[in-house]
């Protein structure tokens, strides 16, 4: 296939076009300004009649220093949590909620409306996906992270020994908000860190310095510092997420400069981000973080503790389910740039985990991964433009060739750039993730994720991939992996 025939394909894959209800629908959700974070600022209470809940949680890291037991004995004597009390959920049949299919079978197949790869179909539209779910639904999505917490700090924050049943309390209105806004019944990535912040001060940016955490499991600095890291990192990727959707019709339409100058603001933003995931030793102790932050997070796939997963009291069959934790591969931000960027990780244990980490995401942030893909492929564009380029400059000995070749030579060097970007930012965060976990383990590399992942030879897979992907051959960014311990 010559060069400009490659051109032609690139621009004639079939796109697919958002209806305005789908594109309103991702506005109001992935925002320029501030990405995968809500467009307004997280709500702070539920209604009146779930303050008891709203009181629990607020408690919680006192309730932990509690004799063992007196944790969870006091969540057990909580009231019935009333369904009735949010809006969204009044006139809802909340037996139907409790009947759909057990979370393990609903989150990791096709039905969650993720597509794993852009070469398939899933058998939900982006607009089906979003139509689906009362996604937006602030009070919906307190309630979720009202639950989430308390259900981890039943689970995992009252002394030795887990129990292998959620008690019912918990277990059923977990259930019901979850399948109302299309989530798992389990602490999310989206609960701990995306919903989970609030401003100092409401008139001032929002960046570290001044947010702090609306609530913690044990509480303390380290726990807050390395949350706040990840939301000031997600409000920094916002002006890459903002340059992916403008970037590929700049692809589309083979125009080169724009190009350029969206590859500079996803490599700009890239840094910013790294530079912040390099303060997390300011604040949060790498020994802190093993024995007390992390443990929380953990959830009941791949855990020793739970070996046959979590029993939800009543429901599906009292049959255990096994689901992931809460990571940062639940983060929609590098599976974007992934998609956008053309990255495939072709080993298939990665691309499965990858998909799996996609269920646990926002409805939303789902579909727009699954539109990015669908958009016609910003790296073979790439190619192709350099490709035609060098083949019109080799026929012609005048400047004007000289211009075109310096041209193609800069857009390919443009989107290398943001490739070794984004593998500097997953080195650094397997650098993290050695510094914070591995060398505190007895099992060293064997140690499992939060996520439930054998950790270290998948971030090392990811980086790798990503590496591969530059068009010029080049190595990575001479600059250092800054990680602060």
């Amino acid at each position: 296939m010559t060069a400009r025939s490659q051109a032609t394909n690139t621009q004639k894959r079939p796109k697919v076009q958002c209806s305005a209800t789908t594109k309103q629908l991702l506005f109001n959700q992935v925002t320029p300004d501030r990405a995968f974070l809500p467009a307004q600022d997280p709500l702070l209470r539920l209604p009146p009649g779930l303050q008891a809940y709203e009181d629990a949680l607020q408690e919680l890291p006192k309730l932990t220093l509690g004799s063992p037991g007196f944790l969870r004995q006091t969540l057990q004597d909580l009231p019935c949590f009333d369904l009735q009390q949010l809006p969204a959920l009044a006139s809802c049949d909340t037996a139907q909620l409790l009947q759909q299919l057990p979370p393990a079978c609903q989150c990791y197949t096709a039905a969650a409306g993720t597509s794993s790869s852009s070469s398939s179909s899933p058998q939900q539209s982006t607009a089906d996906v979003l139509r689906s779910f009362p996604s937006c639904d602030a009070q919906l999505w307190r309630a979720y992270m009202v639950l989430a917490f308390l259900t981890h700090g039943f689970l995992w924050c009252d002394g030795p020994g887990v129990p292998s049943v959620l008690t019912q309390l918990l277990a059923q209105p977990f259930a019901a908000v979850s399948a109302a806004i299309g989530m798992p019944p389990v602490l999310t990535y989206a609960t701990y860190n995306l919903m989970n912040w609030r401003r100092l001060d409401p008139a001032a940016p929002l960046e570290l310095g001044n947010i702090c955490c609306q609530h913690n499991f044990f509480g303390g600095m380290d726990e807050e510092w390395f949350r706040l890291i990840h939301v000031a990192i997600e409000a920094a990727a916002a002006p890459a997420i903002a340059a992916l959707q403008p970037l590929q019709q700049a692809a589309l339409q083979h125009d080169a400069a724009a190009m350029e100058l969206h590859f500079a603001a996803i490599t700009s933003a890239l840094q910013a981000m790294q530079e912040l995931l390099a303060r997390m030793g300011e604040r949060c102790d790498p020994y802190v973080y093993y024995k007390r932050v992390r443990v929380p997070m953990s959830g009941w796939r791949n855990n020793e503790a739970l070996p046959q997963g979590l029993v939800y009291e009543g429901l599906w069959g009292n049959q255990p389910q096994q689901l992931y934790g809460e990571t940062g591969a639940q983060s929609t931000v590098v599976h974007a740039l992934d998609a956008a960027l053309g990255i495939q990780h072709t080993k298939g244990w990665m691309q499965a985990y990858l998909t799996d980490m996609r269920a646990h995401m926002p409805p939303s942030h789902r579909a727009f991964l699954h539109q990015l893909e669908q958009e016609p492929s910003v790296r073979d564009a790439v190619q192709a433009l350099a490709q035609t380029t060098t083949s019109s400059s080799s026929s012609n000995n005048n400047s004007s060739g000289s211009n075109k070749s310096s041209s193609s030579s800069s857009l390919v060097e443009a989107y290398d750039a943001a490739i070794a970007e984004l593998e500097r930012f997953r080195s650094q965060h397997r650098a993290f993730a050695i510094a914070y976990i591995a060398q505190w383990s007895k099992k060293e590399a064997k140690e499992v994720g939060t996520g439930g992942s054998d950790f270290v030879p998948a971030l090392s897979a990811y980086k790798d991939a990503t590496a591969a992907h530059k068009l010029a051959g080049s190595s990575s960014s001479s600059r250092g992996c800054p990680l602060h311990s």
